[in-house]
């Protein structure tokens, strides 16, 4: 007898809250999620679905929310914990190839693939997904490991144009993660840094000469705080990307993790509804989803990371990750 693989009821309870919301777009994440999943659901391993680096809670499948645009978003990192995590890349392509979802023709994605099998690898790869009423979009996600950032950062030039303006040997900034906008055909490269200055936001946008828009990024982070910030950000981890869109127009994010900025997951819960009432952001779902964690002193975070996206010649949107919440 054939035993019938389900996805986790505390995801079931997700899709059931987009379907509501977005009719359209949540039948179609229903259809795909089982796909995505698979060899989770299949893997002998227990903790298959409690093991995964994606999220705090160890959830392989972590819904986010821009806060300033419609649709349905999330990330999955789809490879069973038996498989090698320098196979997770490969395993990431076989499930976007029964999508009819190809990669683009470049070398780059070859070049960073080889860079994968220098170095020690926390998760590998992972699957972008989103969803608007009429259409689906991918992204793939490749971890770089730590042994091959210099290697790395050379792609990152040739991709981006320039060299990054926080690589001096006490900053030391190098690529984490490369993104492929699988639609577009389009780089994003995702660094890490310790302990970021608020100064350090106009530096890193003057790489594509956007330094005057800091502001606008530091009124929304202080925004999160008790006390406006003027001398440091929160937390000692920062990242940021860079997304090339055309030959002169970029995407930029800076994030970090939610509970660096806000604390607990409730307290969290609270900031962002309170933030999304000051800046009308989109909060469609979020706040269902979240309505568990109101008032939650956890020491382990459902949100996941706290972000803000600045496209070329557009306002900075918020966006957040939460991971699924098993009652």
């Amino acid at each position: 007898m054939t035993t019938l693989l389900t996805i986790p009821q505390h995801y079931e309870e997700i899709l059931a809250i987009w379907e509501i919301e977005y009719p359209e777009a949540g039948k179609r994440a229903r259809s795909l999620l089982p796909i995505l999943l698979d060899g989770l659901m299949s893997s002998p391993d227990k903790n298959a679905f409690s093991s995964s680096a994606l999220t705090m809670t160890g959830s392989p499948f972590e819904p986010a929310f821009s806060l300033a645009s419609p649709g349905l978003r999330y990330t999955i990192c789809p490879a069973p914990p038996t498989l090698p995590l320098s196979d997770s890349l490969e395993y990431s392509i076989s499930l976007l190839s029964k999508l009819n979802v190809l990669l683009p023709e470049s070398d780059y994605f070859s070049r960073l693939s080889k860079l994968q099998k220098n170095g020690t690898l926390t998760y590998g790869a992972q699957i972008g997904v989103r969803h608007s009423d009429r259409e689906d979009s991918y992204k793939l996600y490749i971890e770089i490991p730590p042994e091959a950032a210099i290697e790395a950062d050379m792609i990152a030039e040739e991709i981006l144009g320039s060299k990054p303006l926080l690589n001096s040997s006490s900053r030391n900034a190098r690529p984490t993660i490369f993104g492929i906008d699988l639609k577009k055909g389009t780089y994003e490269v995702y660094y890490r840094v310790e302990n970021l200055h608020p100064l350090e936001i106009a530096t890193l946008l003057s790489r594509i000469n956007l330094s005057e828009r800091a502001p606008e990024l530091l009124a929304i982070l202080s925004d999160t705080q008790r006390l406006r910030i003027k001398h440091e950000l929160p937390g000692s981890t920062w990242g940021f990307s860079y997304s090339k869109e055309n030959d002169s127009e970029y995407t930029f994010s800076l994030y970090t993790f939610a509970n660096t900025l806000f604390g607990p997951d409730g307290w969290v819960r609270d900031g962002i509804l309170s933030l999304g009432e000051k800046y009308n952001w989109n909060l469609k779902g979020y706040a269902t989803m979240s309505q568990p964690l109101k008032g939650s002193r956890s020491h382990i975070s459902h949100h996941g990371i706290f972000g803000l996206v600045m496209p070329p010649k557009m306002k900075p949107a918020a966006w957040i990750g939460l991971a699924p919440i098993e009652i």
